[in-house]
């Protein structure tokens, strides 16, 4: 139940991607005052916002974070669906990514919470690349049938609605199970009802002393490069090199989604097996070959290969890495989603970087830019193995 929000995440956040001509042309928007509505005031809102929200779900019951925010978000998509202004689509996604920001750091925090990290956030990871083969089917069924881009917008928030009021029913009735602390949580919480909650200045100062939290969630934030970012850099190379028309280059995208899925279904039985860290860096070999692959490809259809091939060789880097930034700082995940807002400037500054790039180098010097995603990884396990023989 809980791994549905990443579902949710993915679906309603690509609807203004998927249907970015049908946006442009319905609120009149040049590129920049598209990409400025969509993406930059939402996310500066949203960091600031979910920062704190996130940190207060470690004091309170987080069944109300997560519910509250899916019902949150719904009410914000319809608000995004019923305007005819590009402010009021700005405001619509400003709330629609603090909601959902919310619901997915309290969902992630109560998941860590039952079993472990590693496992929790590869079968998240699953739902999320299952949203992301969804949302632009539902948008281009639409927008194929006739309907605006408003319509899904208000058709989506319809249906999270009624998610918000299961979940919040499901949540209630049914209390954590099989958690190796759930026991010892539900003793503690019964005690410690009428204690004074920890002062947030305290909690924050304890985070601020963790290098190791703040290593790994700026590791979490270069795995943005090889996701929407590399999905679109990969649409305009294959259009650049390859001579594809623009609907051609997006439908090859599937293959890159459709390999995120298969890639954390098999992480998810391969993390039964082998340990994370063989696994981790396992998936960040094959993403720089995967790389290599799609900018020595001949033809689209080798590239597309290759395609599927990163998306299946980069499912695992995010939930990994995550799980280390909450095993970082245990028992305070909701603190580990606030530090973790530092790090929205890689979301503001890398696409128009890697824009420049592209427009300066070309595509091909942009795309292999994204490979700093797993070397940077496999640097940082780099150096934690050889701190942890240092210490034996």
């Amino acid at each position: 139940m809980l791994a549905t929000v990443a579902l949710t995440d993915e679906l309603w956040s690509g609807i203004a991607v998927v249907a970015a001509p049908a946006v442009e042309r319905e609120l009149d928007l040049d590129h920049g005052a598209y990409a400025l509505a969509v993406f930059t005031v939402p996310l500066l809102v949203g960091a600031a916002g979910e920062a704190l929200l996130a940190i207060l779900s470690d004091r309170y019951p987080r069944r109300y974070f997560v519910a509250g925010g899916v019902a949150a978000l719904a009410a914000s998509l319809l608000v995004a669906g019923l305007t005819r202004s590009a402010w009021g689509l700005s405001t619509g996604l400003a709330l629609a990514g603090v909601a959902s920001g919310v619901a997915c750091s309290a969902a992630q925090a109560e998941l860590v919470t039952r079993t472990s990290p590693e496992r929790a956030l590869t079968r998240w990871t699953v739902f999320a690349s299952a949203g992301d083969v969804l949302g632009p089917a539902v948008v281009s069924a639409a927008l194929w049938r006739g309907h605006s881009y408003r319509f899904v917008f208000v058709f989506v928030g319809a249906c999270l609605a009624l998610q918000a009021v299961v979940m919040f029913r499901a949540l209630g009735r049914s209390p954590p199970t099989g958690s190796r602390d759930d026991e010892a949580e539900t003793e503690a919480e019964a005690g410690d009802d009428d204690a004074a909650p920890e002062p947030l200045g305290e909690i924050f100062r304890s985070g601020a002393r963790s290098s190791r939290i703040w290593i790994w969630l700026g590791a979490a934030a270069l795995c943005t490069l090889l996701d929407e970012i590399a999905a679109a850099l990969a649409a305009l190379h294959l259009r650049a090199v390859h001579g594809l028309p623009e609907a051609e280059a997006s439908a090859c995208l599937a293959f890159f989604s459709i390999g995120s899925l298969l890639g954390a279904l098999v992480a998810d039985r391969w993390l039964a097996r082998w340990s994370w860290r063989a696994v981790l860096v396992g998936a960040c070999v094959a993403a720089v070959a995967a790389v290599g692959l799609f900018l020595a490809a001949p033809g689209p259809g080798l590239a597309s290969a290759a395609l599927a091939l990163l998306g299946a060789a980069v499912a695992p880097h995010y939930p990994l890495v995550k799980a280390q930034a909450y095993a970082a700082m245990p028992g305070r995940p909701g603190l580990v989603n606030a530090a973790a807002q530092v790090f929205v400037v890689v979301d503001l500054l890398a696409p128009p970087a890697l824009g420049v790039l592209a427009e300066a180098h070309g595509t091909a010097i942009s795309v292999l830019a994204l490979a700093a995603q797993p070397l940077g990884i496999l640097v940082l396990l780099g150096l934690f193995s050889r701190r942890r023989a240092g210490t034996t």
